[in-house]
């Protein structure tokens, strides 16, 4: 059945929907719109074969005066009748070819079911629910079910495991090398006088021994404490950052460096920790001297190097002071100039 029909996007403006509009009214309009609807449903060849002239106007559920819509829909052409009188829907398979062909639609799908279920049966295919096969005599004849396997063989039960050697005693001797446990193996079956030479190699026993922690970081030097230097291998641990050994060498090599330039490296590596660094020695702040303010140097930003903790007799420092000791400042209004010394 049909669930739908075509109407051309020119219909409203169309004349003969003038004409019906202005002899019946728009119920005319909806009048012709139900007929078409009830021939897509019941009469899809679009001739309404077995309806009389006086059941359209209530198939249409036209209300207004007997006979009008029927003439007017007449005169319009959208109703004809045929050579044999029967009503017709003008140009019906033009303008819905898709209802008009709904029976013909219909009969192609049964013939194809049909065809694919004859195909079915000719390939051994047997359908999980057959209630359509059982009732067609013609399709069901010719099928044969397919003969059922035949049951595999059983196994053959598989052969017991054979039972495990028991295990061979051993004899606990003392060997010379340091007193440790050797384990040698000696058979129970061996008679008394039988020689049971030792292993060249004999393999020590250790009891209770516990695998030592790797230690791959360098050893601490002199001038760094070694619970300083321990708690940067912790705070790297807590950061995800372990110190391998490569890293900790790197590490002191640059704090040897700081240190030769004057900085203190206890204080760099408790700097690190305590903000939370992972590395404790930036090359462009401590490989050199460290900065300290000029007295009286008139304002801050001018710094010269050195300080206290200086190595002393270190030349690269000697002449840095020197370039600063014969750098002369110029003077400022106002600004008091102290003499050296």
């Amino acid at each position: 059945m049909n669930t739908d029909i075509r109407v051309d996007v020119g219909f409203l403006d169309h004349w003969k929907t003038d004409t019906l509009i202005a002899t019946c009214g728009s119920e005319g309009v909806l009048a012709l719109m139900r007929l078409w609807i009830f021939a897509a449903q019941n009469k899809p060849d679009g001739q309404l074969t077995g309806v009389r002239t006086d059941m359209i106007e209530r198939i249409t559920k036209w209300r207004g005066e007997s006979g009008m819509l029927l003439n007017c829909l007449a005169e319009t052409r959208f109703i004809e009748q045929n050579a044999e009188g029967i009503w017709c829907l003008h140009d019906w398979e033009r303008h819905n070819p898709y209802a008009a062909s709904a029976e013909w639609r219909h009969e192609r799908a049964k013939k194809a079911n049909a065809a694919k279920r004859v195909k079915q049966l000719e390939d051994g295919y047997k359908p999980a629910t057959s209630p359509l096969l059982a009732s067609s005599s013609t399709l069901v004849a010719g099928y044969k079910p397919p003969p059922a396997p035949a049951p595999a063989p059983a196994p053959a039960p598989a052969p017991a495991p054979a039972p495990a050697p028991a295990p061979e005693p051993v004899a606990v001797t003392e060997s010379a090398v340091g007193g440790t446990e050797v384990v040698e193996r000696a058979r129970a079956s061996a008679p008394a006088d039988a020689d049971v030479t030792p292993p060249a190699n004999p393999v020590p026993v250790r009891e209770n021994s516990t695998k030592p922690a790797k230690t791959p970081h360098s050893a601490c030097p002199a001038w760094l404490p070694a619970g300083t230097w321990q708690a940067f291998i912790d705070h790297r641990r807590a950061l995800k950052h372990p110190l391998t050994a490569d890293a900790a060498r790197i590490t002191l090599r640059d704090l040897a460096k700081a240190r030769e330039w004057g900085h203190d490296p206890v204080a760099l590596v408790e700097a690190a920790i305590g903000n939370g660094w992972r590395g404790c020695v930036f090359p462009d702040k401590h490989f050199q001297p460290p900065a300290a303010a000029v007295p009286g140097g008139g304002g801050a930003g001018r710094r010269v190097a050195g300080n206290a903790t200086s190595p002393p007799g270190d030349p690269r420092i000697m002449e840095w002071e020197s370039i600063m000791a014969n750098l002369k400042q110029p003077a400022i209004e106002g600004e008091v100039l102290h003499a050296n010394g």
